[in-house]
């Protein structure tokens, strides 16, 4: 099965960073189309005990702004790549996504907590694995014991298995 769009959903974190590398990888090989995607849920203000208030426009521009970062970041290196924010759910968003034609599969960052996945319902990449109608790619960060300059480009620099649904 060959892949002519990518999905990868990023949180900014460094599960999500290595997605984004395995992304670029297998788009290059592929000649596939990257869609980078941010979704977040806040529907409330961030208000703290000491009345400290954190303004939803700027948690907005700011997620905006990392997100475009990290688009120009991945066009460096992969042209075809386009960027989407959305405000929900993330695995809602995601699993929207595929259903209505944006991409033939998700290539996503997990936490890698095997032990505990059947607990972690709350976790968005278990929710997308269980829901998704296309196959999803999960990718562990990379054990911090093993830096990115030991991996030989022979290897996998990171630990991965594909879902198919």
């Amino acid at each position: 099965m060959a892949f002519s769009h990518m999905l990868v959903p990023t949180d900014f974190g460094e599960a999500s960073e290595e997605a984004i590398e395995v992304a670029i990888g297998l788009a290059a090989k592929l000649e596939a189309k990257i869609t980078l995607l941010h979704s977040f849920d806040l529907s409330y203000p961030l208000i703290y005990a000491n009345g400290f208030y954190v303004p939803m426009a700027e948690v907005v521009r700011q997620a905006q702004s990392v997100l475009r970062g990290n688009l120009t970041r991945v066009q460096e290196r992969h042209a075809n790549t386009q960027a989407l924010f959305t405000r929900g759910e993330p695995w809602r968003h995601i699993l929207h996504c595929a259903e209505n034609g944006v991409a033939d599969v998700i290539i996503m960052g997990t936490h890698g907590r095997p032990n505990m996945s059947r607990f972690l319902l709350g976790s968005t990449a278990e929710k997308v694995v269980r829901l998704s109608s296309v196959p999803v790619l999960t990718v562990s960060p990379r054990p911090l014991d093993r830096p990115a300059s030991a991996v030989s480009s022979k290897s996998n620099p990171v630990e991965a298995r594909a879902t198919a649904r």
